[in-house]
């Protein structure tokens, strides 16, 4: 399973075009990611709203078949992956998904700087195109690794509309229909939208944990009374009472089961470059530092701290007893990278 990287610092290549193709046709990549229908949209430059209504009598096409506009990531583009099981993979692949922030305010202002209201909603697009792609190819989703961003406004709050569609949908944890026990019953909870229907696990049933190596960010998760099942609305069943679950997934080969992803710590950015002193990691929760750290510079992870701290340049009696606490965080998202940065660029003469 390749893991998988997105970048909010430069639109997603791929969507950008495909969304170009489908503006020129009149309609939307995704139905659910159209613009508004009082704006014309330009084919050429379609980050820009045309400051006029869509002519009446033009009635738009019914949109393509997403497999149309998105056909499957071939995994052997490179023909060392091949789809035959028996035939070993040839080294490790990441995907890496480059994505464009959205249109920001270039005169002054309050705002400078940062998205327009069109701008936020491209964001909210981009975010529920890679939703999209994530369900119709759940090998996509369990590679889900972490994204970043630059630290300019722009690109940072871009990320984080992007961050907020995509970890609603890494919350909701594809199970395989063949892993689940017979004796699983669930009820009918709710309608999420047009597409899929919220079940709870009956109170009856015996907690059980799946567990799958291959999601990188929850590779288990755990199935009780009272747990929420997505399934499709296709197979879905609006009974009040308690039926198997294997009688309202239909022919779906996965249900989805609701865990949000747990927090990690990590240190504030001030502290970036730091390593302990003891077993020299850089990913350290909270740092302990010497009494005299402003000298010596040492500094303990917790393990090493837990364990009696013991360094050449500690003086006797040194208690290590100052602490810097790390925040909790998601772990999908990792801090601002500022190598990302746009930079001006020098134009040689001649």
């Amino acid at each position: 399973n390749a893991p998988t990287t997105v970048a909010a610092a430069t639109m997603f290549r791929a969507h950008r075009a495909a969304w170009s193709t489908a503006a020129a046709a009149g309609v939307g990549c995704l139905s659910a990611c159209r613009p508004p229908s009082s704006l014309a949209w330009d084919a050429r430059r379609h980050r820009r709203p045309l400051l006029c209504e869509a002519p009446a009598a033009a009635a738009r096409p019914p949109p393509p078949p997403f497999e149309k506009l998105f056909p499957p990531f071939d995994r052997d583009w490179d023909l060392r992956h091949p789809a035959d099981d028996d035939v070993q993979p040839q080294g490790r692949t990441r995907v890496i998904l480059f994505v464009r922030h959205g249109q920001y305010e270039t005169k002054g202002g309050p705002g400078a700087g940062r998205l327009t209201e069109l701008g936020r909603e491209q964001a909210r697009m981009a975010g529920r195109h890679i939703v999209a792609r994530m369900r119709a190819d759940p090998a996509l989703k369990k590679g889900m690794l972490w994204m970043t961003s630059s630290a300019l406004d722009r690109a940072v709050e871009t990320a984080d509309i992007m961050q907020a569609e995509i970890e609603a949908e890494l919350a909701w944890v594809d199970v395989p229909v063949t892993a689940m026990p017979a004796e699983l019953k669930v009820i009918f909870s709710r309608n999420i939208d047009a597409d899929y229907a919220e079940m709870l696990v009956d109170e009856g049933c015996k907690p059980f944990v799946h567990k799958d190596p291959s999601n990188l960010l929850q590779p288990s998760v755990q199935i009780e009374a009272g747990s929420r099942i997505r399934v499709a609305i296709s197979g879905g069943s609006s009974s009040s009472s308690a039926v198997p679950l294997s009688d309202v997934v239909g022919s779906s080969k996965f249900f989805s089961v609701h865990s949000s992803l747990a927090l990690v710590k990590r240190l504030p950015e001030r502290f970036e470059g730091f390593s302990c002193d003891g077993c020299e990691t850089a990913t350290m929760e909270d740092i302990h530092w010497s009494d005299h750290a402003e000298n010596n510079s040492v500094l303990f992870c917790n393990d090493c701290f837990a364990k009696g701290p013991k360094h050449n340049k500690l003086k006797e009696g040194d208690t290590c007893s100052r602490t810097s606490h790390g925040e909790l965080q998601s772990p999908f998202r990792a801090p601002n990278d500022k190598n990302l940065n746009e930079a001006d660029v020098d134009v040689v003469a001649g």
